[in-house]
């Protein structure tokens, strides 16, 4: 990635800030959901008002990824930070549909398909 970039490297995950989007790239398991957690928890510290979240990237992502997620959302909501997350990856939107917590990132799961997005489908019984 071009840019202005930190990153950190721990294997099957990598993860990037570029600009003003952390970037999430691999695969979020119950080995990788601390190093997730801490990478948007150290950047939420106040220092920017509004941060995007990038996860179109995430090959594989379980459940255990759900606690650092939705742990970040609260955070950012906290500390006064815009935490929007931009674009999901099919994995992602996946587990978020199951456990019903696809609202958190509506906006994210609306978007229009773009090589690197997914629009989230439609849940059963309802109008796409």
């Amino acid at each position: 990635m071009n840019g202005h970039q930190q990153g950190d490297d721990t294997g099957p995950v990598s993860f990037a800030l570029v600009a003003d989007t952390l970037v999430v790239s691999g695969e979020i398991d119950l080995l990788t959901a601390p190093a997730l957690g801490a990478f948007l928890q150290s950047h939420l510290d106040g220092s920017r008002t509004c941060l995007a979240l990038d996860l179109s990237r995430v090959m594989f992502f379980a459940a255990a990824g759900l606690h650092p997620l939705l742990g970040a959302l609260d955070t950012a909501e906290r500390r006064g930070v815009a935490l929007r997350p931009v674009r999901l990856s099919p994995a992602v939107v996946h587990v978020l549909e199951l456990t019903d917590t696809v609202d958190c990132f509506a906006e994210a799961a609306r978007a229009p398909n773009t090589p690197s997005t997914t629009t989230a489908p439609s849940r059963r019984g309802e109008p796409a």
